[in-house]
């Protein structure tokens, strides 16, 4: 059952809410929550309006599942800049500012992960709700410790192999990341090369790592 605050109207996060199974559609951002958890990875998720209360649930999940802190942040004052569902009413000169003034996006910018969460489609919606697709936590939970044992029993090479170094090197140019940057890239990499079982990292490995970084815009 949604709880709605007395006060101020808005959706409360209750235990009932805290879980993974209930979160419909979304599956990258829980791949990138699986990602941060493993590796204690900083993850901010973009939120469009109407997941507010999603992203708290997923928020409450990944800081109790070892998350090294979850930010969550709105795209801009409406909510729906950058989302193919519903016409965003702001204009570019109110989404600057209010980036530029909004805590949470000041916080977001030295995260490691970054993930968009979409809304989403009805056939998803219903899916969860009857039960037709579930993932229950305890089975996310069980990769997430494999893999957090995975780390501490093998040493992951951190030698990348030409296309991947030519991969690096070409998305630092492109999102003109700095040193700090790439080796929060480079970190991420290795998580995901623990979380395929894995001690060379692949290129694929490298590649989901860079799309988790912040693009402008």
């Amino acid at each position: 059952m949604l709880t709605i605050c007395q006060h101020c109207g808005t959706p409360v996060v209750t235990p009932e809410l805290l879980s993974w199974e209930k979160i419909a559609g979304n599956y990258h951002v829980k791949r990138a929550i699986e990602v941060a958890c493993t590796g204690s990875h900083t993850l901010t998720l973009h939120t469009p309006a109407g997941l507010e209360v999603d992203a708290l649930s997923l928020r409450q999940w990944a800081l109790d599942h070892g998350a090294g802190a979850v930010v969550i942040v709105s795209p801009c004052p409406c909510g729906n800049y950058g989302t193919s569902d519903r016409e965003c009413t702001c204009n570019v000169e109110l989404i600057a500012a209010y980036r530029d003034h909004d805590p949470a996006w000041q916080q977001a910018v030295n995260c490691d992960i970054h993930i968009d969460m979409v809304r989403p489609s009805y056939q998803q919606i219903v899916a969860v709700a009857t039960g037709k697709v579930q993932e229950v936590d305890a089975k996310v939970v069980e990769r997430i410790t494999q893999a957090q044992q995975y780390k501490l029993q093998h040493t992951i090479d951190p030698t990348l192999d030409e296309t991947s170094y030519m991969l690096l090197g070409h998305a630092t140019r492109q999102l003109e990341l700095s040193t700090v940057q790439v080796q929060h890239v480079l970190a991420v990499t290795m998580t995901i090369t623990a979380l395929c079982g894995v001690t060379k990292i692949h290129c694929a490995h490298l590649a989901e790592a860079i799309q988790y970084r912040q693009r402008q815009g």
